[in-house]
């Protein structure tokens, strides 16, 4: 009679109070989650901003990027504004860029050499075309690096300059050297 069917109305409501209950919960998870990945994209572009790319932000297009360079057997890999490494050693983690050396990007708290000291790597940035490229590695003293990082960002008005009248002679060499018309001054 009667009784069933009021104890299968309450079962009823528990069970769609439950469903609610889930429903709201896993709502509040999603939105926890939102909230987390948020304060970190937060933290991400605070920091960004708060980073020195250069006197004229010429390195920001750097950010993410990495260079690879293999030297004999080794693999190097150099990520500004990230990690570099050798194979799968870290050489460091880059140090902000000092605002009186633009031009120099240190890696440094890399895995232990054994009996020595914490393995780093000095980047020198040169001035460079044809895009950014590793270049030079090599190992002055024990576990402690160096390279030199070819850059278009590294180079000041007047290497420009220099670089485009370099390409300017060698295009005309090129065309006086297969006979073909040059341009009249």
């Amino acid at each position: 009679g009667k009784s069933g069917k009021s104890g299968k109305a309450i079962r009823d409501r528990a069970t769609r109070a439950k469903k609610t209950a889930n429903d709201k919960r896993d709502a509040h998870a999603r939105a926890q989650r939102t909230l987390t990945e948020l304060e970190g994209k937060h933290k991400d572009v605070t920091k960004w901003l708060s980073t020195f790319f250069g006197p004229n932000m010429e390195l920001a297009h750097m950010v993410g990027e990495c260079y690879k360079l293999t030297v004999e057997q080794y693999a190097y890999e150099v990520c500004p504004f990230g990690d570099a490494k050798q194979d799968t050693t870290r050489l460091g983690t880059m140090q902000p860029v000092d605002v009186n050396d633009p031009r120099t990007m240190v890696f440094n708290g890399g895995e232990r050499c054994w009996n020595g000291p914490a393995r780093s790597i000095t980047v020198s940035l040169r001035c460079g075309g044809g895009g950014n490229r590793l270049a030079d590695v090599e190992e002055p003293s024990r576990c402690e690096y160096a390279a030199k990082l070819y850059t278009p960002a590294a180079c000041d008005p007047g290497e420009v300059d220099a670089l485009e009248r370099e390409l300017a002679e060698m295009e005309e060499e090129a065309r006086a050297a297969i006979g073909a018309p040059h341009d009249e001054l």
